[in-house]
This record gives C-alpha cells, sequence and structure tokens, in this order.
C-alpha cells in the first residue's frame, strides 16, 4: 500500500470511529425544555460544551447504556444548503437526538421542515429512520457526569 492510501485508511477509520464515540455511554448532552413542534411536544438532548475552558459547563444529561435509563432515538436529517445568492449546493446531514420512545421520534421525524427561504417552499427534508434506543441520566446543576 502507498503512503496515500495508508494515509486515507487512517482518515476514514478515525472519522467513522468518532461517529460513533458521540453516542456512547458517557457521552454528555444538554437536554432542553419541552416544546412545541408540529402535532407534539418535544425534548431534544443537543450537543453541550463539557470543556470548562470553552465556556460554562452546560451539560445536563449523560448516555449511560442502562435500560432503567431514560430513553431517546435518533435520527438523521438532510438539510438543503443554500448560498447567500440562494442557489442550492447540496445536504449537510444533521442529527436529532428526540427523548421519548421510538414512536415519538417517528412523529417529530414527520414534522420536521425546513424553514422557507425566498427562492424556494418550504419542504421535508429526506431523513434515515429512528434509530436506537439510547438510554440517559440527567445530571443535577449541570456540573458532571451522572452517578
Amino acid at each position: 500500500m502507498t503512503l496515500t492510501r495508508i494515509s486515507l485508511v487512517m482518515a476514514l477509520t478515525a472519522l467513522v470511529a468518532g461517529c460513533s464515540a458521540a453516542t456512547a455511554p458517557g457521552s454528555m448532552y444538554l437536554l432542553t425544555e419541552a416544546r412545541p413542534w408540529g402535532p407534539t411536544m418535544v425534548q431534544w438532548l443537543a450537543p453541550c460544551s463539557p470543556n470548562p475552558s470553552v465556556g460554562t459547563i452546560q451539560c445536563n444529561a449523560t448516555l449511560t447504556g442502562k435500560a432503567d435509563d431514560e430513553e431517546a432515538w435518533m435520527f438523521e436529517a438532510r438539510i438543503r444548503m443554500v448560498s447567500n445568492i440562494g442557489v442550492p449546493y447540496g445536504r449537510e446531514p444533521r442529527d436529532y437526538f428526540v427523548v421519548g420512545d421510538r414512536d415519538h421520534c417517528d412523529v417529530v421525524r414527520g414534522a420536521l421542515r425546513s424553514k422557507p427561504h425566498a427562492f424556494y417552499a418550504q419542504e421535508t427534508p429526506p431523513t434515515d429512520p429512528c434509530h436506537g434506543p439510547f438510554y440517559f441520566k440527567r445530571m443535577p446543576n449541570g456540573t458532571g457526569p451522572a452517578k
């Protein structure tokens, strides 16, 4: 194998490993307040900043992998990207963690709509089915991992 191929294989391996690390037990998230979302209410597990040097720690939930804890499901949506002059240039994948069971995740996923744009109508972006479950525990005061 050439050095270029080895570098490419190592980069792809690191990329795939990074994706799974975000859903591994111990990963920390910001649990949002419930808010209206289409026909239902939704609470998200959103990325947070666990690094005090970046700012105040805002994590208030941690993934545990324990079935007795609260449940969340995840889906990926591919959101249309549009330049400042209105030209579409592809889709950006975004992960959404929905607190609740799989049926609730499916309702939330079905209610996802893109923002209206001056040149394009609002759309339902393509999404992958909900997958999970992921189990999490709330952390007191958003100060560190749940015990």
